[in-house]
């Protein structure tokens, strides 16, 4: 089968998911609407009109979001595949990683690279999320120094144990022949294992608290 083959497979197979996708969330834009104006019958005594009006209102709002990010999710996806965005975005790091730092370098760049430009190409939308939706129905604690300091910590985080495990799983890739893929998966799971030790749940509660 050849590229251009493989490439109406996945363009069919994407506009499949878009299209199954945006007419479930019809379907539940369109039985919200049609139930908002009436509480359903096992909350009648313990919610109130307003508040079920509220209630649908953000469920709209956020499954109207949802469509948009979907969307843009969809032309990202077609930037970085069809359009050729990985590919230039290979070659850049290609010549400025690899021939200094060797593979590994260059796949942990390429990687964290990806994230980088994913990460700033949706956060008009997740802003908009969090200081827009959430603040307009009152369930946003977030303040913009809470939120600056949480993404200067996701960061540092994804730097000190990101980095070290994508360039262990790529070391795994390089070394372990046809099997790379059962070894990368027992140090992915002993990396869940060891981020789920008891021991770090005190600083997780810590963590939530901190930020209610």
């Amino acid at each position: 089968m050849n590229s251009v083959a493989w490439t109406l497979i996945f363009a069919l197979a994407l506009a499949a998911s878009l299209g199954l996708r945006a007419w479930l969330a019809s379907r539940q834009v369109r039985h919200v609407a049609r139930h908002r104006d009436a509480v359903p019958a096992p909350f009648r005594d313990t919610v109130d009109l307003v508040s079920h009006h509220r209630a649908a209102d953000y469920t709209l709002a956020r499954i109207r979001l949802g469509q948009w990010q979907m969307a843009f999710g969809a032309v990202t996806l077609l930037g970085w595949t069809l359009f050729g965005g990985l590919d230039l975005l290979n070659a850049t790091l290609l010549d400025a990683v690899l021939p200094r730092w060797g593979s590994i370098a260059y796949g942990v760049a390429l990687f964290a690279a990806v994230l980088a430009i994913e990460g700033l190409l949706h956060l008009p939308l997740d802003l908009y999320a969090t200081f827009g939706i959430e603040a307009r129905f009152g369930f946003n604690r977030m303040t913009w120094q809470l939120w600056i300091a949480d993404a200067i910590k996701g960061v540092l985080l994804a730097i000190v144990i990101g980095g070290p495990l994508v360039a262990l799983v790529l070391w795994i890739m390089a070394a372990s022949g046809p099997l790379w893929w059962l070894w990368a998966w027992v140090a992915w799971a002993a990396f869940n294992l060891i981020a789920g030790h008891p021991y770090s749940a005190p600083y997780e509660d810590v963590r939530l608290k901190g930020g209610a």
